[in-house]
């Protein structure tokens, strides 16, 4: 029988991407969810903050803004998905950043936001060599 982790390898990237949208959902109704620049630069200053998300498309002064605030406190960040699907996954309209502040949900979602970055760069790699 296969352990949990062992199915979590075979993962493709749409499916990645959906259980990151949907354990967002899952920890924004359990209140571990902090979303909006302002509220999120709130939590990551106040010691919350577990781990940032920051949407691919948000602006080059945005992710700059979260980088090193992030590196600072020395909080993970990750530049996942577009505002508007990552509002939408939370039940808000669109949102550029948000934090998670519960440890457990940090560890399973970061443990995905890896994945989807190393896909990624394996990606981009395999078309560098057509």
């Amino acid at each position: 029988m296969k352990k949990n982790n062992d199915i979590d390898e075979l993962l493709s990237l749409p499916i990645l991407n959906k259980r990151i949208y949907s354990l967002l959902g899952i920890a924004k109704s359990g209140g571990f969810v902090s979303s909006g620049e302002f509220l999120t630069e709130q939590s990551v200053k106040a010691g919350q903050a577990k781990y940032v998300i920051v949407a691919a498309d948000a602006s080059e002064n945005t992710k700059k803004k979260f980088r090193n605030m992030c590196e600072y406190y020395h909080v993970p960040i990750a530049f996942f998905g577009d505002k508007d699907s990552l509002g939408h996954a939370i039940g808000k309209e669109f949102r550029a950043s948000l934090s998670i502040n519960n440890e457990g949900f940090c560890k399973k979602l970061g443990g995905y936001l890896e994945k989807t970055q190393t896909v990624d760069a394996e990606d981009v790699s395999a078309d560098d060599g057509k």
